[in-house]
């Protein structure tokens, strides 16, 4: 189910990352996500908490010196013991859509 998370979660919120890099951090930090410090040296690491026992730590790195940029999702090792797979994917997904869908919003008003 990994290359299909990958597919419906990670590359989209990438490609938003990537086209809208200041909206991408303001939509995290206004869903009340939290700055984290001593992970991963990434350009934006937020953890984000769409359920309450369900942290999701978002990883962006943008593009520097020739090389693309990159962005991971990571769960906690809690994550299994908190809601079944079906629930994790579908709640990554479901903040993918919302955040394409306001990103479409904020798309629309940049082009008046």
């Amino acid at each position: 189910m990994n290359g299909l998370f990958v597919q419906r979660s990670e590359k989209p919120l990438k490609q938003l990352a990537d086209k809208y890099p200041h909206l991408f951090e303001d939509l995290i930090l206004i869903f009340n996500g939290k700055r984290v410090e001593n992970h991963y040296e990434s350009d934006i690491l937020l953890v984000l908490y769409p359920l309450p026992k369900l942290p999701v730590l978002i990883c962006y790195w943008k593009p520097e010196d020739g090389m693309e940029s990159d962005l991971h999702l990571f769960f906690d090792s809690s994550a299994d013991m908190n809601a079944n797979l079906n629930i994790v994917y579908g709640v990554a997904a479901g903040i993918v859509s919302m955040f394409e869908k306001i990103s479409m919003k904020h798309g629309a008003g940049l082009a008046s």
